[in-house]
Protein backbone atom coordinates (compact mmCIF):
# COMPACT_ATOMS: atom_id res chain seq x y z
CA UNK A 1 0.00 0.00 0.00
CA UNK A 2 1.29 3.45 -0.98
CA UNK A 3 -0.31 6.64 0.30
CA UNK A 4 -0.67 9.09 -2.60
CA UNK A 5 -2.76 12.01 -1.31
CA UNK A 6 -4.17 13.21 2.02
CA UNK A 7 -7.27 15.42 1.94
CA UNK A 8 -8.13 16.78 5.37
CA UNK A 9 -11.57 18.38 5.41
CA UNK A 10 -11.50 19.09 9.17
CA UNK A 11 -9.20 17.33 11.62
CA UNK A 12 -7.58 19.11 14.54
CA UNK A 13 -5.94 22.33 13.38
CA UNK A 14 -6.33 21.45 9.66
CA UNK A 15 -9.18 22.82 7.55
CA UNK A 16 -9.44 22.05 3.82
CA UNK A 17 -5.81 20.93 3.62
CA UNK A 18 -4.37 18.65 0.96
CA UNK A 19 -0.96 16.99 0.79
CA UNK A 20 0.34 15.00 -2.17
CA UNK A 21 3.11 12.60 -1.18
CA UNK A 22 6.05 11.78 -3.44
CA UNK A 23 7.10 8.24 -4.28
CA UNK A 24 9.58 6.86 -1.76
CA UNK A 25 10.27 8.29 1.65
CA UNK A 26 8.58 11.55 2.66
CA UNK A 27 9.82 13.66 5.55
CA UNK A 28 7.37 15.97 7.29
CA UNK A 29 9.04 18.60 9.44
CA UNK A 30 8.18 21.92 11.03
CA UNK A 31 8.19 24.02 14.16
CA UNK A 32 6.43 22.96 17.34
CA UNK A 33 2.64 23.10 16.93
CA UNK A 34 2.95 23.06 13.12
CA UNK A 35 0.71 19.97 12.88
CA UNK A 36 3.19 17.10 12.48
CA UNK A 37 1.53 14.98 15.18
CA UNK A 38 -1.91 15.87 13.84
CA UNK A 39 -0.90 14.72 10.36
CA UNK A 40 0.46 11.47 11.79
CA UNK A 41 -2.76 10.91 13.75
CA UNK A 42 -4.87 11.72 10.68
CA UNK A 43 -3.20 8.93 8.68
CA UNK A 44 -3.70 6.48 11.54
CA UNK A 45 -7.31 7.61 12.02
CA UNK A 46 -8.07 7.24 8.31
CA UNK A 47 -6.83 3.66 8.34
CA UNK A 48 -8.23 2.50 11.70
CA UNK A 49 -10.73 5.05 13.00
CA UNK A 50 -10.62 7.05 16.21
CA UNK A 51 -11.58 5.36 19.45
CA UNK A 52 -14.01 7.31 21.61
CA UNK A 53 -13.65 6.56 25.32
CA UNK A 54 -16.47 6.89 27.84
CA UNK A 55 -16.98 9.01 30.93
CA UNK A 56 -14.22 11.27 32.25
CA UNK A 57 -11.63 9.56 30.03
CA UNK A 58 -13.41 10.90 26.93
CA UNK A 59 -12.30 14.47 27.73
CA UNK A 60 -8.68 13.68 26.83
CA UNK A 61 -9.00 10.80 24.37
CA UNK A 62 -7.81 10.90 20.74
CA UNK A 63 -11.34 11.65 19.53
CA UNK A 64 -11.58 14.83 21.62
CA UNK A 65 -7.95 15.81 21.00
CA UNK A 66 -8.32 15.96 17.22
CA UNK A 67 -11.86 17.32 16.89
CA UNK A 68 -11.83 20.33 14.55
CA UNK A 69 -10.70 23.53 16.22
CA UNK A 70 -13.55 25.30 14.44
CA UNK A 71 -16.57 23.90 16.26
CA UNK A 72 -19.52 22.81 14.16
CA UNK A 73 -17.35 21.78 11.23
CA UNK A 74 -17.28 18.31 9.71
CA UNK A 75 -14.80 15.95 11.38
CA UNK A 76 -13.66 14.06 8.28
CA UNK A 77 -11.18 13.53 5.50
CA UNK A 78 -10.04 11.23 2.72
CA UNK A 79 -6.88 9.72 1.35
CA UNK A 80 -5.95 8.18 -1.98
CA UNK A 81 -3.84 5.05 -1.85
CA UNK A 82 -2.38 2.65 -4.36
CA UNK A 83 -2.67 -1.05 -3.63
CA UNK A 84 -1.54 -3.78 -6.05
CA UNK A 85 -1.67 -1.36 -9.00
CA UNK A 86 -5.19 -0.06 -8.24
CA UNK A 87 -6.03 3.37 -6.86
CA UNK A 88 -8.56 3.70 -4.03
CA UNK A 89 -10.10 6.60 -2.16
CA UNK A 90 -10.69 6.04 1.55
CA UNK A 91 -13.18 8.49 3.04
CA UNK A 92 -14.02 8.65 6.71
CA UNK A 93 -16.36 10.75 8.83
CA UNK A 94 -15.22 10.59 12.45
CA UNK A 95 -18.27 12.16 14.15
CA UNK A 96 -19.77 9.51 16.41
CA UNK A 97 -23.34 10.48 15.40
CA UNK A 98 -22.64 10.00 11.68
CA UNK A 99 -19.49 7.88 11.48
CA UNK A 100 -18.77 6.00 8.28
CA UNK A 101 -15.87 4.56 6.31
CA UNK A 102 -16.01 4.35 2.52
CA UNK A 103 -13.62 2.59 0.15
CA UNK A 104 -13.95 3.48 -3.52
CA UNK A 105 -11.94 1.99 -6.37
CA UNK A 106 -11.13 5.00 -8.57
CA UNK A 107 -10.88 3.13 -11.89
CA UNK A 108 -14.36 1.58 -11.65
CA UNK A 109 -16.08 3.93 -9.20
CA UNK A 110 -17.22 0.92 -7.19
CA UNK A 111 -17.33 1.47 -3.49
CA UNK A 112 -18.83 0.40 -0.25
CA UNK A 113 -19.69 2.16 2.99
CA UNK A 114 -19.19 0.55 6.35
CA UNK A 115 -21.06 1.99 9.30
CA UNK A 116 -19.48 2.00 12.72
CA UNK A 117 -19.37 -1.33 14.51
CA UNK A 118 -18.25 -1.90 18.07
CA UNK A 119 -14.68 -2.58 16.90
CA UNK A 120 -14.73 0.22 14.35
CA UNK A 121 -14.27 -0.05 10.58
CA UNK A 122 -10.68 -0.29 9.48
CA UNK A 123 -8.50 -0.59 6.43
CA UNK A 124 -8.10 -4.14 5.16
CA UNK A 125 -4.57 -3.55 3.83
CA UNK A 126 -2.99 -2.67 7.13
CA UNK A 127 -3.11 -4.00 10.67
CA UNK A 128 -3.00 -1.36 13.38
CA UNK A 129 -0.07 -3.05 15.15
CA UNK A 130 1.96 -2.84 11.91
CA UNK A 131 1.29 0.88 11.46
CA UNK A 132 4.23 2.04 13.58
CA UNK A 133 6.60 -0.16 11.54
CA UNK A 134 5.78 1.83 8.39
CA UNK A 135 5.33 5.32 9.81
CA UNK A 136 8.17 6.60 11.95
CA UNK A 137 7.42 9.60 14.09
CA UNK A 138 10.02 11.63 15.91
CA UNK A 139 9.72 14.97 17.61
CA UNK A 140 12.75 17.23 17.35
Amino acid sequence: MIIDTLNITHFGRFHQASLRLSPGINVVYGENEAGKSTLHQFIQAMLFGVERLRGKASRKDEYARFQPWEQGKNYEGSMVIEHEGEMYRLTRNFYKEDEYFRVEQLRTGEGNITSRRSDGPSCRWFKSDEFQEYIEYRSA
